[in-house]
């Protein structure tokens, strides 16, 4: 984003409705995506999905007005969300422990990805390729998704060619869908704000982006030691989300209150160990909660995580313009608290 938006002469807010398109994209997948893995089967979601994404990076790479790029961002969003909500369908045919590794263990291959990207565009734009050229990758890999043809193993009975289930979801889905909400609300709660956060306690922005940068690689550390304790601990996943949450809460209520600038800095390094695996263990608590119906169970999450990107930045901000931001970021413990009331530790039926 900050190429694009120095190229196109972006200001703030245009450069952050892109942000909004690519979440508006995801809400339209999450309120009725389920009809297209019905209509086509999860392997032709796939391909839909890549040739979507495919081709909203070429639109994006080929960006040179506003118009063009809020478009590929859009289509971003209803592709790479298709592409996600299947994935995450496909991981949750297995039984509950080997499903939230397996979730668990896909968001430590969405962390190295990510920063592969972002290393990938600085250094061609920095070698004079220009960040353009980066998305070629990501096009070509789309592209061989589009035409990918799945083995023999034949996929688990997706739901009626109507896209509706026999039955609604159940009462223990939609608590664990609340608890996505929230968990996403504090992600990009904190992913939005924090540097900018860090900036009105009086560090200068490039600070501020270096001391948040300890944040990201808890996060990414959290995420590749979540791995390997999720394996070795007994505990329910309710266990293990209740005990994230209270390490992002304390994690959290250090970066938001300290004095000093150490130990903010230490704060988000133990809020981002916390956030690390909530997202994917709370995924994994709400399809288990619906065995039966996992294509619908997932598009409604995605619908969980598209809602809570465009309002939680948003609500955030207002408040911090009303306010300021530190009194917003009460939000944060808020959302917390929420998914702590919402987390069903009792065991599941069976």
């Amino acid at each position: 984003m900050p190429f694009l938006r120095a190229e196109l002469h972006l200001d703030y807010a245009l450069a952050g409705l892109h942000a909004t398109m690519f979440a508006a994209g995801a809400v339209a997948v999450g309120a009725a995506g389920e009809r297209l893995t019905a209509r086509v089967g999860r392997a032709g979601s796939v391909r839909l999905g890549a040739l979507g994404t495919g081709l909203a990076l070429a639109l994006l790479a080929a960006a040179h007005s506003p118009v063009l790029s809020l478009l590929a961002a859009a289509v971003l969003g209803v592709g790479a969300t298709v592409l996600v909500t299947t994935a995450q369908t496909l991981l949750a045919d297995r039984d509950a422990a080997h499903q939230r590794t397996a979730l668990v263990e896909a968001g430590i291959v969405s962390s190295v990805s990510g920063s592969a990207a972002g290393w990938l565009i600085g250094t061609l734009q920095q070698a004079g390729a220009g960040w353009r050229a980066a998305l070629l990758l990501p096009v070509l890999a789309a592209v061989a998704l589009s035409v990918w043809r799945p083995g023999t193993r034949p996929e688990v009975a997706a739901a009626p060619a109507s896209g509706r289930p026999s039955q609604p979801l159940p009462r223990a889905f939609w608590r664990s869908w609340g608890l996505v909400f929230a968990i996403v609300t504090v992600e990009w709660g904190l992913s939005f704000w924090g540097a900018a956060y860090l900036t009105t306690r009086g560090l200068a922005p490039e600070a501020a982006a270096r001391t948040f940068s300890a944040y990201l690689l808890a996060l990414l550390a959290g995420r590749l030691l979540g791995g390997v304790v999720i394996r070795r601990v007994r505990a329910s996943t309710p266990q293990v989300i209740g005990a994230a949450l209270a390490v992002t809460a304390a994690g959290f209520t250090v970066f938001w209150l300290a004095p000093v600038s150490g130990w903010r800095a230490a704060g988000l390094i133990v809020t981002g160990l916390g956030v690390a695996n909530l997202y994917p263990l709370g995924l994994s608590l709400a399809l288990a909660a619906a065995p039966d119906a996992q294509d619908l169970a997932s598009t409604r999450i995605t619908l969980a995580v598209g809602v809570a990107i465009l309002l939680a930045p948003l609500a955030l901000g207002a408040l911090a313009d009303r306010l300021d931001l530190q009194v917003a970021y009460g939000l944060v413990p808020a959302a917390l608290l929420g998914a702590a009331l919402l987390l069903d530790r009792r065991p599941p039926p069976g």
